[in-house]
């Protein structure tokens, strides 16, 4: 049990290590990049539907939403009639960033299955998966 408890605070490191040269080259939070990483490689295109992901409040959210438009590198707009929610898009500013920080991201999984099979890497991938979604289901409750 105590695996996970250190897990989880030596995971939170190591994002901070790898992820802390791109954070100061672009003067942008860890949240900032990966709500560009998630805009990019997701579904995902409102502030409620990343807050609900991240597990974030939405008033630290919306800031970190007004740096990124602010630096140009995402905007805002209403699609169709409905404009009570405001559809979030990667600017053609944002692709170095976004580049970058899917290279280290990588790098990051990478220092984690270090050692790893592929066969392996896919087994990690997969319970962690499901470890996202017995969590996600117990806050939901």
């Amino acid at each position: 049990m105590q695996v996970i408890l250190e897990h989880l605070y030596v995971n939170r490191e190591l994002h901070h290590v790898i992820f802390e040269s791109i954070c100061e080259k672009y003067d942008l939070t860890i949240t900032e990049i990966m709500i560009l990483l998630l805009l990019d490689h997701e579904q995902i295109d409102t502030a409620k539907d990343i807050a609900m992901r991240f597990k974030i409040a939405k008033s630290h959210l919306s800031t970190s939403i007004r740096n990124l438009e602010d630096k140009g590198y995402i905007y805002g707009e209403y699609v169709g009639k409905d404009h009570r929610t405001i559809h979030l898009h990667l600017c053609e500013n944002a692709s170095e960033v976004v580049n970058e920080s899917s290279k280290t991201y990588h790098n990051f999984f990478n220092v984690l299955v270090k050692g790893f099979d592929e066969d392996e890497k896919v087994q990690a991938l997969n319970y962690l998966q499901r470890m996202i979604e017995n969590a996600n289901a117990f806050l939901n409750e």
